[in-house]
């Protein structure tokens, strides 16, 4: 009896992933569910203080800093857009910065609550860590 050829999605999602890097040597995840959702309501809640606020014009950019330990959020107010982001390590100017495509590769191509934004090589450190995730993304069909 003649066996049907998976599907290319069929054979992607029945594929065991490949181990690019031994994840017990990455730096430790530092936070918990607990956390994030505390860190979502901070400033509202009175536990922290909001020192910056801007809006980024469409079409448009705008940089600043943010000390180790604070948080920014980025919030789409103007329907659907796509925005691009980077940062860089200011202990490190210009050598350490975000590395979209290694990031990537460490956790999965839509990043979400719990993943960390990895800088380059020969760095490899968290430059940020995603608190929340208001698009939860999935999986493409």
């Amino acid at each position: 009896m003649e066996q049907k050829q998976k599907s290319r999605k069929e054979l992607a999602r029945s594929t065991a992933p490949i181990t690019c890097y031994a994840l017990e040597n990455l730096p430790p995840k530092y936070g918990s569910d607990k956390l994030y959702e505390e860190l979502r309501t901070a400033v509202k809640d009175g536990k922290a203080t909001l020192v910056t606020k801007l809006e980024i014009p469409p079409c448009d950019a705008r940089s600043w800093k943010v000390p180790a330990g604070y948080l920014f959020r980025i919030v789409c107010t103007h329907g659907p857009q796509v925005a691009d982001m980077n940062c860089w390590s200011l202990d490190n100017l210009p050598r350490e910065k975000f590395y979209s495509s290694k990031t990537r590769q460490i956790h999965a191509t839509h990043l979400t609550t719990g993943d960390r934004l990895w800088s380059n090589m020969p760095y490899l450190r968290p430059l940020a860590t995603i608190v929340e995730d208001t698009i939860a993304y999935g999986f493409d069909d």
